[in-house]
């Protein structure tokens, strides 16, 4: 395999310039508190011209989900709410009005796979908490955010993964199939 350019980098798995950590204006943002801040700072980057790259030989292990644990509420919760900041504070305008019926489309197959996975509350809590407290908060992040730009939207999208909603899909369908094999296993 060869070394190739990615969006962004897991926020366990990475290394920055610290030049270009500077350029967006320092670490992760703390609001956010976890899942989803390495998303938000691959995107500050992204936006400020810099690029990630994926590299095959390194080798890194990480235990995920340590903080909060797997299938806790705080990690759903999170992950739902987290994932509506990025998206509505980092996503340029152009971008943002070509993405949204898809981020929106996404919401059902994501729900239900919650719903199977016994997490359907948390992460309708996280969704409902970005739309019911965060939105004045994430206009104000969007301005600082989107005044790092020094790419186009031509390539900024370039950059970002392509077929994302057909994956999520096949992930969410995978995750489910794979919980109904287990409990039917369990059950013998």
């Amino acid at each position: 395999m060869q070394t190739r350019g990615c969006f962004w980098g897991c926020g366990a798995a990475v290394f920055y310039r610290r030049a270009a950590l500077a350029q967006v204006g320092g670490e992760l943002y703390e609001p956010l508190q976890a899942y989803q801040e390495d998303v938000e700072l691959g995107f500050r980057l992204a936006l400020a011209g810099w690029n990630c790259v994926y590299e095959p030989g390194a080798v890194v292990t990480h235990l995920g989900s340590v903080t909060y644990g797997k299938a806790s509420f705080r990690k759903k919760f999170n992950s739902a709410r987290n994932a509506e900041i990025v998206f509505f504070s980092c996503m340029p305008r152009p971008l943002l009005w070509r993405f949204l019926l898809g981020h929106i489309l996404a919401f059902m197959p994501q729900l239900a796979g919650h719903i199977i996975r016994g997490s359907g509350w948390s992460y309708v809590c996280g969704k409902a908490a970005f739309f019911l407290a965060h939105i004045p908060a994430t206009r104000r992040r969007r301005e600082f955010v989107q005044n790092l730009r020094k790419v186009d939207s031509a390539t900024l999208s370039a950059k970002m993964r392509t077929g994302w909603l057909a994956a999520a899909l096949r992930t969410e369908l995978g995750r489910s199939r794979r919980k109904r094999i287990e409990a039917s296993g369990a059950e013998k």
